[in-house]
């Protein structure tokens, strides 16, 4: 009721308009600004309680936590972990115990069963069966009439306990209200899931320990500074930034500094602090990892839901991106999976893994016993060097061996997981069964993903994104049978079963590849088995692990100066020098090892001591197997291996996505596909929430193109990237192709080929991430020569683009260090491996020189310019000799007039001096006019060669131009065109025939002959008179006067000035 009501009695009410002008002064109240009446608390609220904080921590995601209620909602979580951890066992014994008693039953069932077939057949006989074979017993047993009676009276007791027992669809027909207690049905106990022992953090829902809880300070405004204090929605501002002083709210974006427990403004963070990375309060020095970007402390929900905070997009303290709880299913936990759960945190993506198996490291864990998962051999050492395998924000540690063991690399993979804290978001036996597009795919582009998890229960799951991470060395390809294979008494295996030597002692093995895995298996059963046959149908190349000086070969094969310089040089040249290098070590046509292929033209095979044990005959080779023998293998040569106890068979992987929608979005045929960067399928262009990482055969290491394909999907994944559309993803993927086909040879191993560096920079060109070098050649020359002249790793693509890693610097430039130190420990280490380089060595002497000079020197002119800059000397030289010349000129009169003495002979000492300087500078213009003819005529020449070149590169496009015109020529219209031309020929000469021939004229009298030549010679005597031009040639003669009226003829006709008929205008 108003003031104005009838019947009102208020002194005073609080009408709308005044409501209404107290929320505009405000801005609080407003549906626009809050969601309900208590949407906005305290800056130092805690997330948990909503209530400011008494004694503030922070957890490392951000949120701003009451150290007591964290404190109890940690104790009330361990117990409710243990209560759930308590009812999962008693069910797991429930389980275990029904199915004690069902197999009871059953055995029991069966004897019964068994007892009545032998009672209605009347025989007292029968058997029993055991329970753990599918045969009867041998043993009979007789019973006898009285046992007979009393096995049916038990019988009849067990059948009348069995038929007691009600159905359910009984129990409500005898008791549909459900008044008797006994025949009330039951209903089944819900399944427990197995509980995780782990505390979550009450907002995000991830594993939280308090030890990872950090106190935090705030900076309260000093009394005396009450200008700061201001109010919002009515809540009083209490804090600042303690460097800035500026004040801390709800909107204001704010980041912890672990080094000195404060709160700053991310604005301070981002002007003052992260230059240098030194905490200003207490001068420490700070990594990326002491700071935290505060997220969602300060802000609750109390009087609203989800979905209005969704819709309305209320302030959130310091929240730089908008939260969105993504969910990406990243599907394999090996070399490939670890860092795409690394880059999922980074861009602020949930990431959950699901591993088949019960540990992490995928190909690179040894698996001892037989199983379909891909595993290296026992013996394995990986091919690329420590350096140029590791990724990008985590060196291996300089006691590790160069070219690691498969041991050490799923160590170095370990320490990666717990350095990142990667293993809490890996959930084990995690099988992935199916993947497909969600009904609402085109909209939001989430998939459906079907699995059983550790218990084998099949679920369901929606997840936003899909990463395959599951490599492509699980499905053996199994080449078609040969002749007579049927019939083989020994074993035939795949290098996916070969775990280690045991069990070929003194055998004769036959090997068939020479790949990595077929060289290495050759070499390592030659040791042991009394006979190794390495079967190659084309032969191969064989690279070593280390080259000159015996430093990685990677070190002087992928510096990005190599493939700089690539284009310079001619493919074949690089594959001739690559050639010769490796006929250095062994001549591969003597080893019977030369392929008729380049060595560019297939992936490179790595081995060590294959051409020492072909030398000592351990191994031997042999070409292409034609058929078998019972016990025998026949090869196309003819020749013949007896007593064969196995062959291997090393003939590489084939790969599949069946799991994606049944093979139908990504098919594959003869390991042939089409994916974008080997990641995309072009038809989900739109979206671009389904990749696939790792699915390449590289030169090189595999693990840093997988970590920079995991950072390209991510930073696409949330907008900080784009890729192209279909048609431009479908022309890049041809041309790829195009050149894949023309460089390899054809094969299954080939389709997925890549050069490891170029499609490093490839990736990192779409995220704006590739190095730059030459950026730092005067302000980090050190930086430069390792990204210059080193090869090319991992840590180079964090200097640039998103997330950089403060430490990459730090790898590079210590990256000879590290790759010395296993072998060489001293003070010499740096220094002896930099001698070994001449290009390093030249180099590292001018480095003084540019440190000295600090900024590079303009571009020197050209020869115009040079010209010009001599001409204009010439010209201040003649200045100056003509004054000189006027001042020889005074001389000269003052000496005539002057008599001898001592004053006429200095004049006359003075006059000889600027002549002589007269004559130095004539001979200074003699020498620049020299040099302006010299760079005139090397101008001339150059302009001669531009022309030459212009010419050349002109001819060129003419033969190019001819060549495609040619290639529009058809063989047959060449053909008609011929048949034309002879055509023409044969009328040519038939012409030409025609012509040639003579024929019959009559005889001419030469007296009409004489006649007609005088008649001739008369009309020339006429043609000489000219009598008949006379008239003609009387012309007018030129005016000399200007008319000065209009002039006419005798006979009045108007002329003009020159004399002639006047034309009417």
């Amino acid at each position: 009721m108003t003031r104005h009501g009838k019947n009102s009695t208020a002194s005073s009410v609080y009408t709308y308009a005044e409501r209404q002008r107290d929320k505009k002064e405000s801005k609080y109240g407003l549906i626009k600004t809050r969601l309900g009446a208590d949407s906005v608390n305290s800056f130092d609220c805690c997330a948990l309680t909503l209530q400011p904080c008494k004694n503030p921590v922070i957890s490392p995601d951000g949120y701003i936590f009451d150290k007591e209620a964290i404190a109890l909602y940690f104790e009330q979580q361990i117990k409710e972990n243990k209560r759930k951890m308590k009812e999962w066992e008693k069910q797991v014994k429930e389980i275990e115990q029904s199915k004690v008693e069902n197999e009871a039953n059953k055995q029991l069932e069966k004897k019964i069963e068994l007892f009545e077939k032998c009672r209605s057949n009347g025989t007292g006989n029968f058997q029993e069966e055991a329970p753990s074979s599918s045969k009867l017993l041998s043993k009979r047993k007789h019973i006898s009439a009285d046992s007979d009676d009393e096995a049916e009276a038990e019988f009849k007791k067990k059948k009348i306990k069995i038929e007691k027992v009600p159905t359910t669809e009984e129990k409500d027909k005898k008791n549909p209200s459900f008044w008797i207690p006994e025949l009330t049905p039951s209903v089944d106990k819900s399944h427990v899931e197995k509980p995780s022992m782990k505390v979550m953090c009450p907002v995000t829902n991830k594993p939280l320990k308090f030890k990872h809880l950090l106190d935090v300070i705030f900076t309260e405004i000093p009394e005396d500074n009450k200008s700061k204090e201001q109010h919002i929605a009515g809540k009083k501002i209490r804090y600042m930034c303690p460097i800035t002083h500026d004040l801390l709210t709800n909107t204001t974006k704010c980041v912890y500094l672990k080094t000195s427990k404060h709160i700053i403004t991310q604005e301070c963070y981002e002007k003052v602090i992260k230059k240098d990375m030194i905490d200003p309060i207490n001068n420490k020095k700070l990594k990326e990892s002491d700071v935290i970007v505060l997220k969602l402390g300060g802000t609750g929900f109390a009087a609203t839901n989800n979905l209005e905070a969704q819709i309305m997009t209320p302030a959130m303290q310091a929240d730089i991106y908008k939260s969105e709880n993504k969910e990406v299913l990243i599907v394999g936990a090996g070399g490939s999976g670890l860092p795409s759960i690394r880059f999922a945190l980074l861009n602020g993506i949930t990431p959950v893994c699901f591993e088949a198996s019960n540990d992490i490291g995928g190909l690179w864990r040894f698996k001892p016993q037989e199983c379909d998962e891909s595993s290296v051999m026992k013996s394995t050492v990986i091919n690329s060097s420590k350096e140029t395998t590791a990724y990008s924000d985590f060196p291996p540690p300089p006691d590790a061996p160069n070219f690691m063991h498969n041991t050490k690399l799923l160590e170095y993979l370990r320490d990666y997981a717990n350095e990142y804290g990667l293993l809490q978001y890996v959930h084990f036996q995690h099988r992935v069964l199916g993947i497909k597009r969600s009904p609402t795919y085109d909209k939001d582009g989430k998939w459906i993903v079907t699995y059983t998890d550790d218990m084998n229960n099949k679920k369901e799951r929606i997840f936003d994104g899909v990463l395959m991470c599951n490599g492509h060395h699980t499905h053996p390809y199994i080449p078609e049978p040969w002749e007579g294979q049927e019939n083989f008494l020994g074993k035939i295996i795949h290098s996916h079963s070969y775990k280690d030597h045991k069990g070929y002692e003194d055998k004769v093995v036959v090997v068939v590849g020479i790949g990595n895995s077929g060289g290495d298996i050759a070499v390592e059963l030659s040791r042991i088995a009394k006979q190794v046959y390495l079967v190659t149908r084309r032969g191969t190349w064989i690279f070593n692990r280390l080259y000159t000086y015996g430093i990685p070969v990677e070190f002087a094969f992928s510096r990005r100066i190599d493939f700089l310089l690539r284009p310079i040089f001619p493919i074949w040249a690089v594959n001739l020098l690559l050639e010769k290098r490796m006929n250095e070590r062994f001549d591969h046509s003597i080893y019977g090892l030369k392929p008729k292929h380049n060595v560019l033209s297939a992936h490179p095979t790595v081995n060590d001591e294959l051409s020492n044990r072909l030398a000592n005959g351990t191994v031997i080779i042999k070409k292409n197997i034609k058929s078998f023998t019972k016990n025998d293998v026949i090869f196309d040569d003819q020749s013949i291996v007896k007593n064969v106890d196995t062959v291997i068979l090393s003939t590489g992987y084939k790969f599949n996505f069946d799991l994606i929608e049944d093979g139908e979005l990504i098919p594959v045929a003869n390991n042939n596909t089409t994916l974008y960067k080997y990641m995309y399928p072009p038809s989900l262009a739109d979206k671009n929430t389904l990749a696939i990482i790792g699915l390449v055969q590289p030169y090189g290491s595999i693990l840093p193109i997988s970590e920079l394909q995991a950072r390209v999907f991510f930073e696409v994944f949330t907008g900080k990237s784009k890729l192209p559309n279909e048609n431009e993803m479908m022309d890049d993927i041809m041309v790829k192709k195009k050149k894949m086909s023309e460089r390899y040879v054809k094969s299954n191993r080939h389709t997925i080929q890549v050069d490891g560096n170029d499609f490093m920079d490839e990736l990192a060109d779409i995220i704006g991430c590739k190095p730059k070098p030459f950026k730092y050649i005067f302000s980090d020359f050190s930086l430069f020569k390792a990204l210059l002249f080193g090869p090319n790793v991992a840590y180079a693509y964090r200097l640039e683009g998103n997330h950089q890693c403060k430490d990459a610097r730090k790898a590079l430039v210590e990256l000879n260090y590290r790759s010395i130190y296993p072998t060489l420990h001293g003070k010499e280490i740096q220094e002896h491996f930099w001698s070994k380089s001449y290009l390093l060595k030249v180099f590292g002497n001018i480095e003084p020189l540019l440190i000295v000079i600090g900024k590079p020197k303009a571009p020197p002119p050209n020869l115009n310019e040079a010209v010009g800059n001599i001409n204009a000397r010439g010209e201040s030289i003649e200045k100056k000799i003509a004054k000189l010349d006027g001042e020889l000129v005074k001389l000269k009169d003052q000496m005539k007039k002057m008599r001898e003495g001592p004053a006429k002979n200095s004049v006359k000492q003075k006059a000889l001096r600027i002549l002589k300087q007269k004559k130095m500078y004539e001979a200074q213009k003699d020498q620049l006019d020299t040099q302006v003819f010299n760079m005139e005529q090397t101008n001339f020449a150059l302009e001669g060669m531009k022309d030459a070149q212009n010419t050349v590169a002109a001819m060129k496009h003419g033969v190019t131009a001819m060549k495609k015109e040619f290639k529009k020529i058809d063989i047959n219209k060449i053909d008609n065109l011929h048949d034309e031309m002879e055509d023409m020929l044969d009328m040519h000469n038939e012409i030409q025939d025609a012509m040639s021939r003579q024929y019959d004229t009559p005889d001419i009298d030469e007296n009409e002959l004489e006649a007609e030549l005088e008649a001739l010679g008369d009309e020339l005597a006429f043609d000489e008179d000219t009598s008949y031009l006379d008239e003609a040639l009387n012309t007018p003669k030129v005016p000399s006067t200007v008319p000065s009226a209009e002039r006419k003829t005798e006979d009045g006709i108007a002329v003009d000035e020159f004399g002639l008929p006047k034309i009417s205008a």
